[in-house]
């Protein structure tokens, strides 16, 4: 006994504490928790440690915990008897000669002379002590493995909202350990407010169903900016089957997140190479069909202009002409289409649809020694694509073909349906996953020199290419693969050298959705509407469009100002004192764009309505899809009928 300290213990204190087989500690606690030098120690903690009684009153519970482990525990343990005035726990401690022996502390607050003092009792399990220290050094190992790999492990308990949560798991939350309770709301809390829904949704769902969940959201990491977790989360129910807790691992997987990100920047320039290696093919053809819808034009014309006395033969060069122009109108449109580089937009489209349409691009690029045969098939074929990935996927297949013929050849492309139950082991060229379900098909034959097998595995490959020096970059099926595989669907080869290939492309079927059409069958089905005099400003720089638009305009009873710039639009409008019902203007001017003139002319005449019109593609044209008040858009060359059914629409 410290002989120092003026405790009042009677002779049967001395002898308990004195020949306590456990060995017992009494030491200062401060406010916060720091555990202050020992007081008082019994004979059995000197005997257990090795240390003497004046070796150990110099020490404090810091001093004997294995330092190793201690970071396990320690913490825990001080703030569970802060909390609750009382605290069992497991420890190591360290003998004075450096062996740990485990130990089962009982520690409890008391008050000793007016100070706050913690009374341990401490049960030494020397015949445990090999199977303690392994598995307190196979938890250091876990620790360690869950650090480096950036994981973290939880528990939830669902009917008392309790959560348990490694000491990995807070610095993975971006949160400082024990800085907050570990709870759901704590977790929902660090979670970046635009993922939270998302997150919060997945785990209440899989909550309410008692399933296992998977969850992938974003926390802050400190320096502006983010980090990507992913959690599983494992359902326990008890014996009657009910859901009781949630135990789970959170990874930080942001590598993975950018390695995504990456492959998908690279895919989408792998696609768009593809397309700029067909168009330097397509501008040949392109250019023949041109010129010959020109030349058409051309004659129609001066046939026309010769034949004053005869209304019927200028009837028919006019139509012809007309029906020249939408022909070149529409490759126009297709082309631009195909070109354009942008975020693709899936529509529900009819497969057979979609095609017809792209074989008038292909002929061009064929050739004349090459014979097209297009064989639909008798359904819908409802899919779901953008349509320039499919007319690309058209383009690359008979590209490829049409390479693969020496001489004069025959492609075939044909559509179908199929169904998968997954017992038949279909999949495609380089994907082993069984497919099922009920799927469109895409075939394209040729009669070509065929693939051997051992080039057949790798065709798909980018860069991969069976052709010649100067036939081709090894773009064209890595290209395919890559939208087919974008769009859920897969691709079977068929092949025999000397005999022809055959690609098989399947799209999953979305039956019962109706194809999206142009606005064209719309507005051509449209008809004037009867409507009080408006007044329009017409803003062109095209003298020939100008004076085609002002006559149409007129001739359908509108009062129209021309002007052939933005400046001019602007002084018409300042000057002119009456209402002005429409702005009809050309996307891209000099000065300014029709969308910035738009906007200028409503900081004045706020109720002005806005018709753009524009040959250039839609990517060039971001400039109106985010102002406001941005009614409507006409794409040149458009029908009278179709522009005015557009304003009559706008003013209705």
């Amino acid at each position: 006994m410290n002989n120092n300290l003026n405790f009042n213990i009677d002779i049967h204190c001395r002898l308990f504490w004195d020949h306590n087989s456990d060995g017992m500690f009494l030491h200062t606690i401060g406010e916060h928790g720091e555990l202050g030098r020992f007081m008082l120690v019994n004979a059995s903690a000197c005997i257990m440690l090795g240390y003497t009684e004046a070796e150990l009153l110099e020490m404090s519970p810091y001093d004997l915990d294995d330092p190793d482990l201690s970071l396990g525990y320690m913490q825990k343990a001080t703030d569970a008897l802060m909390r609750d005035g009382r605290v069992v726990f497991e420890a190591v401690h360290r003998h004075k000669d450096g062996r740990t022996i485990p130990v089962e502390i009982s520690s409890r607050i008391l008050s000793v002379e007016g100070m706050r003092c913690v009374l341990s009792s401490a049960r030494y399990q020397t015949n445990r002590m090999l199977a303690t220290s392994e598995l307190a050094k196979s938890n250091e190992r876990l620790r360690l493995v869950m650090a480096k790999a950036g994981a973290g492990s939880w528990e939830w308990d669902v009917v008392s909202n309790e959560n348990l949560w490694s000491d990995e798991l807070w610095q993975l939350y971006g949160l400082k350990p024990y800085s907050c309770k570990a709870s759901y709301e704590s977790w929902l809390n660090s979670v970046v407010p635009e993922d939270r829904d998302h997150a919060e949704l997945t785990v209440q769902r899989a909550a309410r169903n008692g399933e296992e969940f998977v969850v992938e959201w974003r926390v802050a990491d400190g320096n502006g900016a983010h980090r990507w977790l992913m959690s599983k989360g494992t359902p326990v129910f008890d014996r009657e089957g009910s859901l009781v807790r949630y135990i789970g691992m959170a990874l930080d997987i942001t590598q993975r997140k950018i390695a995504e990100e990456q492959n998908a920047l690279l895919e989408r320039q792998v696609q768009q190479a593809g397309k700029m290696e067909l168009l330097g093919q397509l501008a040949g053809g392109i250019a023949h069909d041109f010129n010959n819808m020109l030349a058409i034009m051309l004659a129609s014309a001066e046939m026309a202009l010769g034949r004053h006395d005869a209304a019927q033969h200028v009837e028919e060069a006019l139509v012809t002409i007309r029906e020249t122009a939408l022909h070149s109108a529409d490759l126009t449109r297709q082309l631009l289409a195909f070109a354009q580089q942008q975020e693709v937009c899936p529509q529900h489209l009819e497969l057979n649809g979609v095609i017809e349409r792209a074989i008038t691009m292909l002929k061009p690029i064929l050739g004349k020694q090459v014979t097209l045969q297009w064989r639909p098939g008798n359904g819908g074929y409802a899919v779901h694509i953008d349509p320039s990935q499919l007319d690309q996927i058209v383009m690359n297949l008979c590209v490829n073909a049409r390479d693969a013929i020496t001489g004069s050849g025959t492609i075939s492309i044909s559509t179908g349906s199929a169904c998968f139950d997954g017992r038949d082991g279909r999949h495609d060229a380089l994907d082993s996953v069984v497919k099922q379900g009920c799927f469109a098909v895409l075939t394209v034959t040729d009669d070509g020199c065929g693939i051997s097998q051992k080039d057949l595995p790798r065709i798909m490959e980018p860069y991969y290419t069976t052709k010649g020096p100067d036939k081709g970059s090894g773009l064209g099926l890595s290209t395919v693969y890559g939208i087919v595989r974008q769009n859920r669907g897969f691709i079977n080869c068929r092949s025999e050298v000397g005999r022809g290939t055959a690609f098989d492309v399947f799209f999953p079927r979305h039956d019962g959705l109706e194809p999206e059409n142009g606005k064209g069958d719309a507005v051509e089905a449209r008809d004037d509407v009867r409507h009080e005099r408006k007044t329009i400003l017409l803003a062109e720089d095209d003298s020939g469009i100008l004076k085609l638009c002002r006559k149409v305009l007129e001739e359908s009873g509108y009062a129209v100002f021309i002007a052939s710039g933005p400046s001019e639009a602007l002084e018409i409008a300042s000057s002119y004192p009456g209402r002005i019902d429409l702005l009809l203007t050309d996307v891209m001017m000099p000065e300014m764009n029709g969308c910035e003139l738009a906007a200028q002319l409503r900081s004045t005449r706020p109720e002005l309505k806005a018709l753009y019109m524009s040959g250039y593609t839609a990517d060039m044209l971001d400039c109106c899809a985010l102002l406001p008040g941005a009614e409507a858009f006409i794409r040149k060359p458009f029908t009278l009928k179709a522009l005015r059914s557009e304003i009559n629409t706008l003013l209705e």
